[in-house]
């Protein structure tokens, strides 16, 4: 996903008012500033129980390979702060266009004529508004969702960017996206009907502040192969032992604690774990290629025989999480049964362990501004001696940037499935 770069500008002040600025339009105050702005890339100890969402995935913008977009121009808001209070705020939407007089901007909070919008605006990537207050020294742009509150600072905006807890389920257009930087005062003048006005500037970088890691879905690749019936007289082969359905009852992967550095704060040992579909307490069922004609266990229809489970409407289970969370394992509780003999309680019970992410020697770290993608695919010999159980997994990153990541589980097993 590709980061927003936000440049903020602030031109210099105009100046009120002569008895002629009636037939010009809005008055010119020098105690006042322009503000430009130019969007370059627009278009503790214990452990919390996070659970993610149910939303949709990240995909890469068109003609990219692994990027994209974080947000459009018109869903950030412009903030203008003195400081760190914000005394006013302007949405991009629809463009921010105005009239030839510069006065299309309705706002009964401020005086007339304060922050009026550019005639130009909307036309490209830079937006200009006028007669700014001069009390503006600082610039944020913001992207926050329909059911957040409104908030009174720059600064509580940022810790809401980086909020976990607050973040942790939502979609991609749903997560807060956060920029900000002082004006600065470029020393540079230009001349407006022969007056000096100075300009000011501020660099913004709006970017997601977390990290987003995805299960797209869960899949046994080889599930009841060591069950097809290969004897010749056409009774089933009890010589060798497999599993013919997989409950997948959770998933629970968690974090390990991390040390607070000088430029950000420690993070505890967490527990993530994937959300439920409306009404349902499990996550599915996986089916395997053994399908007897007559039991009372099996799915009869093909289209339900499937060998993985994955959430409706395309979506993905998602945990937006903070940067540098570092992974520690993941767990899928299933639950074996067989179609041609009994299982006892201990034996349904075959947990999948994934001990790592691309490598089980080192540890894989979240980094904000990227999406992980994981394609949790494993086989019947990941989940069948717990003794020696191992698992690898492939994660794939959305500048968003996404990455594909792969599973280290914690059972080695090789498929049964034949070779094409």
């Amino acid at each position: 996903m590709k980061k927003l770069f936000v440049c903020a500008m602030a031109l210099a002040a105009f100046v009120s008012c002569s008895k002629d600025d009636v037939a010009q339009g809005v008055a010119l105050d020098s105690k006042n500033k322009s503000i430009e702005i130019t969007i370059a890339n627009g278009n503790g100890s214990t452990r919390a129980d996070l659970t993610g969402g149910l939303t949709a995935p990240g995909v890469a913008d068109e003609g990219k390979t692994n990027t994209m977009a974080s947000a459009d121009a018109e869903d950030l808001v412009v903030l203008f702060a003195n400081g760190d209070n914000i005394l006013h705020r302007l949405s991009l939407a629809a463009g921010g266009t105005s009239d030839d007089d510069h006065t299309g901007i309705a706002d009964p909070s401020v005086p007339a004529g304060m922050y009026v919008a550019d005639k130009t605006n909307g036309s490209s990537n830079t937006y200009i508004w006028h007669n700014v207050p001069w009390q503006v020294t600082h610039i944020a742009i913001v992207r926050t969702a329909d059911d957040d509150a409104e908030l009174n600072t720059i600064s509580a905006y940022k810790a809401l960017a980086l909020n976990e807890s607050a973040n942790i389920g939502r979609n991609l257009d749903e997560i807060v996206l956060f920029g900000t930087d002082d004006l600065e005062d470029m020393n540079v003048t230009h001349e407006v009907d022969g007056i000096s006005y100075h300009y000011w500037k501020a660099v913004v970088e709006v970017k997601p502040w977390l990290a987003r890691f995805e299960v797209n879905r869960i899949m046994c690749d080889d599930l009841g192969y060591l069950n097809i019936d290969t004897n010749t007289d056409g009774t089933p082969n009890t010589r060798t032992y497999g599993f013919d359905e997989l409950l997948a009852k959770s998933l629970v992967w968690t974090s390990k604690a991390v040390e607070a550095t000088e430029d950000a704060p420690a993070l505890t040992a967490n527990n993530y774990s994937a959300k439920y579909e409306d009404g349902k307490t499990v996550l599915g069922t996986m089916y395997g290629v053994y399908n007897p004609t007559v039991t009372d266990n099996a799915v009869q229809d093909p289209a339900k025989r499937l060998n993985y489970i994955k959430p409706a409407n395309a979506n993905v289970w998602s945990w937006n999480v903070a940067d540098r969370t570092t992974f520690n394992d993941m767990t899928v509780d299933l639950e074996a049964l067989a179609y041609d003999y009994t299982l006892d309680e201990d034996g349904k019970k075959v947990p999948l362990l994934v001990t790592g992410l691309n490598s089980a020697e080192t540890a894989f770290v979240f980094e904000a501004g990227n999406i992980y993608q994981l394609d949790l695919t494993f086989v019947e010999g990941n989940v069948k001696d717990q003794d020696a159980l191992c698992v690898q997994v492939e994660v794939k990153i959305a500048d968003w940037t996404i990455n594909t990541v792969q599973p280290v589980f914690g059972q080695n097993g090789s498929s049964t499935k034949p070779q094409q």
